[in-house]
Formats: C-alpha cells, structure tokens, sequence
C-alpha cells in the first residue's frame, strides 16, 4: 500500500499519496470502506506528493463524496500542486471538493 490512512470519531486522514491511478484507486477505497463511518464528517487528503491523478482517482473522490454527502460531511484537499488543482478546475470539480493550500 502506497498511502498511509488515519483516523479519529470524525475524521479520516489519507496521505503519502505519490499518485491515484486505477491500481492505487482500488486499494484506497477498499482501505476506507474498511473503517467504521458512523460519525465520519471529513476526508483529510495531503496532495502534497501527488504528482498523477486520473479518472479512476477522480472517481474514488467522487464515490466518496457521494458517502460523505450522506452525513452531511465533505471532502478537504489540501497541499494540491497546481497541476491537480488544474484538473479540479476544468472539470468543475473545484465547486465539489474544498481545495486548501
């Protein structure tokens, strides 16, 4: 596994993510449908070393709003290069997730 995730009662950390491609897609959903959601409101995501992200990450992130939407929680990116934000932006997804730099 090339990411690391933590958590508490509210929230989940994921980070040390060089890359979201359909292979680390996979595992990444897989590892955070493993933890309890009773009371997860936010998705912590450190995009400080991700430097490739592409439709299957994108649709991790979307499935997982989905989940988070549910209880009224939401999905926080922080560290983006400017690249990824990019990507955010012409896809419009930038109105979904909350980007932090």
């Amino acid at each position: 596994m090339a990411f690391k995730i933590t958590y508490d009662s509210t929230r989940i950390f994921i980070s040390d993510l060089p890359s979201i491609d359909v292979c680390v897609a996979k595992d990444l959903l897989s590892s955070i449908q493993d933890i309890p959601e009773k009371c997860v409101k936010e998705y912590f995501f450190d995009f400080s070393n991700l430097t490739y992200l592409d439709s299957a990450g994108l649709g991790v992130l979307l499935a997982l709003h989905r989940k988070a939407s549910k209880t009224n929680g939401k999905i926080i990116i922080k560290g983006a290069k400017d690249n990824i934000k990019e990507l955010f932006i012409i896809t419009k997804l930038d109105s979904i997730f909350e980007l932090q730099n």
